[in-house]
């Protein structure tokens, strides 16, 4: 009974992982595919969508279509807005800005070969790379 709990604690804290696609900066709108295994049983992860822009990241908010295949074929689609906050200090490095998947499809716990389809639902600029977040 003691080891069982230990290696439930254990899964749960795991640490955060990621997948990420580089996307044109000029001008990001075409759908951008991006593939989780997940390998564990333990743990269930809470799911977020992340970008990574400039400063000159247009619009300053925006909504995203992220489509979610299971291992077994189950669908879900959630629209997600992000916000960018300003900018006020130009560092010459790139920002990141995170939302969370709506909580009732976020959680997951299944191993396999989750996929997830991300689409600005309008032209995005100054984007460098779009992230799910686990």
């Amino acid at each position: 009974m003691t080891v069982a709990v230990i290696v439930a604690l254990a899964g749960c804290m795991s640490a955060m992982q990621t997948v990420a696609a580089d996307v044109p900066p000029g001008g990001w709108s075409e759908p951008e595919d991006l593939i989780y295994i997940k390998r564990d049983t333990l743990t269930v992860a809470t799911v977020a969508l992340s970008l990574r822009h400039s400063v000159e990241v247009s619009p300053s908010s925006a909504a995203f279509r992220v489509v979610r295949l299971s291992p077994w074929g189950e669908r879900h689609v959630d629209t997600v807005r992000i916000d960018i906050p300003p900018i006020l200090f130009r560092t010459g490095r790139l920002h990141e800005t995170t939302a969370p998947l709506s909580p009732s499809r976020a959680a997951f716990s299944e191993p396999g070969e989750w996929h997830f389809t991300v689409t600005p639902l309008q032209t995005m600029s100054g984007v460098w790379s779009v992230a799910i977040e686990l």
